[in-house]
């Protein structure tokens, strides 16, 4: 015996089945978002931070060698190889930093691109669940290649993010060898200029 669809009990069913499925499929894809959103916020953080922290130390240093050759009273045609020597190494590090937030940032938006392939993986993984239970969910090629492009973004992501963190170190010794070398070169030549 068939009932019929339109009966208050099974359209009751229908829409219990529909917000259960809701359910599930909020369940799996809520801590995806989750580790999106903290994903992205912690990237442009670190990105954030490596632009302040990069232009303060190495402009800072420009700006201030210029100050206290003249509060030392040095002659700069004395000390010219060693300023620029300085010079050059507080602009690398300027450059640096530059290049390790950019680097940042793209690691955070990559970072949202494999948020979005691994949620609409589970999407389709959810959608298929109720077409064959038994059924790998991998067996579908869309599923695979949602996952596949999570795991090649991945690899990018983790790439730009080392990357990253070693032009940030590039960025810092370039500063401490242009303070050290501008401080001793300040030092060594004070009351010089006439």
């Amino acid at each position: 015996m068939m009932t019929d669809p339109k009966t208050p009990e099974t359209l009751s069913l229908m829409l219990a089945a529909q917000q259960n499925a809701r359910a599930e499929l909020d369940f799996v894809i809520r801590p995806q978002i989750e580790h999106l959103r903290m994903s992205y916020d912690a990237s442009t953080k670190f990105a954030d931070q490596a632009i302040k922290s990069g232009f303060a130390l190495n402009g800072g240093g420009l700006v201030l060698l210029s100050g206290f050759a003249a509060l030392f009273k040095v002659d700069p045609t004395l000390a010219v190889k060693e300023i620029v020597v300085t010079v050059s190494l507080l602009i690398s590090g300027l450059i640096c930093a530059s290049v390790t937030s950019f680097l940042a940032y793209r690691s955070a938006r990559v970072g949202v691109d494999i948020a979005n392939h691994r949620i609409a993986g589970s999407t389709l993984i959810h959608l298929n669940a109720g077409k064959q239970p038994d059924a790998d969910p991998f067996s579908d090629p869309r599923v695979k290649s949602q996952y596949d492009a999570a795991a090649r973004l991945q690899s990018d992501a983790t790439r730009d993010a080392k990357l990253a963190v070693r032009v940030g170190l590039v960025g810092l010794a370039a500063f401490v060898f242009g303070a050290l070398i501008g401080g001793w070169t300040l030092m060594a030549r004070v009351g010089t200029a006439k």
